[in-house]
């Protein structure tokens, strides 16, 4: 069973909501994440056996952030045409497995089919016409002299204009959840003091690196952490998917000066602790699928 280091020692009853810490050895996938799917950290580390177990009290402060990346996008009707005009296009040159059989034929295809929509109409308007001859008119200029002359100042200039760029908000990616927590250490006693300094010392040897002679470095350990009831995880409070420990941050002078019991360590009165985890992946909507109640992750 894996050791507990518990502060204060006397703390945990039924009732007591409390956080645990738990030490776990990392381990990597052995391999690149595919079409098939990547391999979770979360479904591969969470069940891993403990190193150490470390009980604090409740952090000072509990919150989360959940947050997701939206951006702006813009295509305008032009380049919009011109996709799905290629995409036919590279359609028609591909063979029957939905594979291109020739990545330059299909690109000159492509180029073929967009140069006969534009001569013909079929998909372009006579002022989009123009708007195409003022890009290669200002191309044609700045390559001569040197300039910056943009299609786009052309047709504001001549016809008060500008290209409707379809401008749209859209989703563009996921974020890892960052966790900060700060606890007080107050010792009582020299056997509460020894407790403080074991689990002081734990924090920092399994937040280093591994392998100062060699040419190599290993991963630190991660951590599996959560606020717990008794002997529960608690019933509302968010979850924890696996973290790393990026800061162990500890203040020495809590009080805001000095001061040390006269023990045989010279055990600081008031200490702080910061610790900021990271979660190893984002959270994905079907990671709800398998905790039902709470407020999730």
């Amino acid at each position: 069973m894996a050791k507990i280091y518990r502060y204060p020692y006397d703390m945990m009853d039924r009732s007591t909501d409390y956080m645990l810490i738990e030490s776990i050895v990392y381990k990597p996938s052995g391999k690149l994440p595919d079409f098939i799917g990547a391999n979770s950290p979360f479904q591969r580390l969470k069940t891993e056996k403990a190193k150490y177990n470390i009980v604090l009290p409740m952090p000072n402060q509990i919150a989360q952030a959940n947050t997701v990346g939206w951006g702006e996008s813009r295509i305008s009707a032009l380049a919009g045409a011109g996709v799905n005009i290629a995409k036919g296009a590279f359609k028609a040159a591909n063979d029957e497995n939905g594979i291109l059989n020739s990545g330059a034929a299909a690109l000159k295809a492509a180029q073929d089919e967009i140069n006969a929509n534009i001569k013909s109409s079929t998909s372009f308007g006579t002022s989009i016409k123009q708007y195409i001859r003022d890009m290669a008119a200002a191309a044609a200029v700045n390559a001569v002299a040197g300039s910056n002359i943009r299609a786009g100042d052309i047709l504001a200039r001549t016809q008060g204009k500008i290209v409707n760029q379809n401008l749209e908000l859209l989703f563009n990616g996921v974020s890892l959840r960052p966790f900060n927590f700060s606890w007080d250490l107050t010792p009582r006693d020299e056997k509460e003091a020894g407790i403080i300094r074991e689990i002081l010392y734990k924090l920092k040897q399994s937040s280093a690196a591994r392998g100062s002679n060699s040419p190599f470095l290993g991963s630190p350990d991660v951590w599996r952490i959560s606020y717990r009831k008794g002997t529960k995880v608690h019933g509302f409070l968010n979850r924890f998917k696996i973290c790393a420990l990026t800061n162990v941050g500890i203040n020495y002078t809590g009080s805001g000066q000095y001061a040390s019991y006269n023990d045989s360590m010279g055990t600081p009165v008031h200490m702080q602790l910061s610790l900021n985890f990271t979660e190893l992946e984002p959270i994905y909507r079907e990671d709800y699928d398998s905790y039902q109640g709470g407020s999730g992750f």
